[in-house]
């Protein structure tokens, strides 16, 4: 391959996931065994769940959220981009 004397720069970014070790007992490795979706790693699922559980709180009757429009304007729009990337099928949820 000849080259033209011209310099090529490439920027490679790589993620790296920090990796932690829980301790489970049987039942909750259990529970999550079933829980486990095809394609899902139990980090995905324990994402998942805790959304979910998150989400069930703030449905509560008993819950209370005080933000100021704008942080509330951003949430909702977070909320309304989390769903539309999980109706994409293939994509990885952070």
């Amino acid at each position: 391959m000849a080259t033209s004397g011209k310099a090529i720069w490439v920027c490679v970014r790589i993620h790296r996931a920090v990796t932690k070790t829980i301790s489970l007992s049987d039942e909750a490795y259990a529970l999550l065994s079933q829980a486990k979706r095809p394609g899902e790693s139990f980090s995905d699922v324990a994402v998942r769940l805790a959304r979910l559980a998150a989400q069930e709180e703030v449905f509560s009757p008993d819950f209370k959220l005080e933000m100021s429009d704008e942080e509330a304007e951003a949430w909702k729009a977070s909320i309304y981009a989390e769903r539309d990337r999980e109706r994409k099928p293939g994509t990885k949820i952070r």
